[in-house]
Order: structure tokens, then C-alpha cells, then sequence
């Protein structure tokens, strides 16, 4: 079944769906935000995607969960906007 996420609003980033997502980040426009603000599965492979795309792309609304996580590896500053 395909996915129904945008590539500036995906539902999940697991270690399955990183690739697609850096594929599809790559046909982004540079500078245009990612709202994070529907993700509800993640794992560390898809905060290293996140660490990945941060340099072109604002990260916004981020859930708690995942700032958590991102805090733990030190890089919770990868996101645009304070907890």
C-alpha cells in the first residue's frame, strides 16, 4: 500500500522508510519547512535523516517524543523552534 505522507509531512520515519524520504527531500525545494507535527513513528534512523535534511530544510513542530530522543544523541538543536 503506498504511503499517504508528503515528503514535508511524513507520519513515519523508521529505519524502512528513510530511503524514500531522502529521495523524496531531494526533489524538495531547498528551504522549504518539514512539519513534523504528524509524526507518530520514528526511530533513530529516521532522527538520522532528519540530522541529514536539517541543513536545507527547517524541521517545525516536532513531538515531544522526538525532541526526547534528539536531546539524548545531543542534537536537539536541529530543530527551528525551542521545546
Amino acid at each position: 500500500m503506498p504511503s499517504t505522507d508528503t515528503p514535508l509531512q511524513p507520519e513515519r520515519l523508521t529505519a524502512p522508510e528513510v530511503p524514500a524520504f531522502l529521495a523524496r527531500m531531494a526533489q524538495a525545494p531547498e528551504g522549504q519547512p518539514i512539519d513534523l507535527s504528524k509524526l507518530q513513528a520514528f526511530d533513530s534512523a529516521g532522527l538520522a535523516a532528519l540530522v541529514n535534511v536539517a541543513a536545507r530544510a527547517p524541521l517545525r513542530q516536532a513531538p515531544e517524543k522526538l525532541r526526547k530522543l534528539a536531546a539524548l544523541y545531543g542534537i536537539d538543536r536541529i530543530f527551528s523552534e525551542p521545546s
